[in-house]
């Protein structure tokens, strides 16, 4: 009896691909966007190539194989594809603590595009695996629904993420700032990273940040937290030491548990006479 399923009418130049490998592939390709807008918008703002910065050209360039791997090389690829992935997501699972920051575009953007991605890359790429026997010239209507949907999230988060910024941003006036320290949050450094104070004195400084990304300021010793600035705010925060000494002062985002700016990272030290 001859069977009545018809095979699947090849693409042009005689390829074809199975279920779920369009949105597999997707996924990884926006891994790459997220990864890609991290790097512009820190390139934008002033942020050198270099350093940690120079690992988020891994969070663009493993996917990117991955999803090439995916869509050309057969099964072997999406195996490879799928591991690609979860290890992109794995050693950078950082990025994620980034969606708790909805007004930096950037950051927040960036975020939403390499967690969706990695993880419909993930999870629709074993499906492929699952499935590399139905094969299709087209992308099906299931599979270009689902990548619709992505682009729609992508989208909203942009647009919600780029309202939150620019109503979000905090200024300080120019009269109020008078006779204050300025210091820059940019580049994942303090500028300048070193402050003098008097004991018993209060010190005023305008904190700037003028990164992509969402910063603090806190010198635990002393209880002064700016709490989160989101990119182009200024606070004015009053700092009052009692003794003399050295205290370090940190992005708690950007530095560790080290006791000197050089061995934190993103830090510097107010020294008190």
């Amino acid at each position: 009896m001859a069977s009545t399923v018809a095979a699947p009418t090849p693409a042009i130049g005689g390829h074809t691909h199975a279920k779920w490998t369009p949105v597999a592939a997707f996924g990884m390709l926006l891994m790459a966007a997220g990864m890609a807008l991290w790097i512009v918008g820190g390139l934008i703002a002033g942020q050198s190539v270099g350093g940690d910065f120079a690992f988020l050209f891994i969070g663009v360039g493993a996917p990117l194989v991955g999803a090439a791997l995916t869509w050309r090389a057969g099964t072997v690829g999406k195996i490879l594809g799928v591991l690609l992935a979860a290890a992109t997501l794995f050693v950078m699972f950082w990025v994620a603590f980034s969606l708790g920051a909805p007004n930096a575009f950037v950051e927040f953007s960036g975020a939403v595009m390499f967690v969706m991605g990695g993880l419909t890359a993930v999870g629709y790429g074993v499906g492929s695996i699952v499935h590399r026997k139905d094969l299709f010239a087209t992308a099906t209507r299931g599979e270009t629904r689902a990548r619709v949907i992505m682009v729609g999230i992508a989208i909203v988060a942009m647009l919600v993420s780029g309202v939150l910024n620019f109503t979000g941003r905090t200024s300080v006036d120019a009269a109020a700032a008078g006779g204050a320290t300025p210091i820059a949050m940019a580049n994942f450094e303090f500028s300048p990273a070193t402050l003098s104070a008097t004991a018993g004195e209060p010190t005023t400084i305008v904190m700037h940040n003028s990164d992509a990304f969402t910063h603090d300021f806190v010198i635990e010793a002393l209880g002064v937290n700016s709490g989160l600035m989101s990119p182009g705010s200024q606070q004015l925060i009053e700092i009052t030491a009692a003794e003399p000494g050295e205290y370090l002062f940190r992005c708690t985002l950007h530095s560790g548990a080290a006791d000197t700016p050089e061995e934190a990272g993103m830090a510097g030290m107010l020294v008190v006479e």
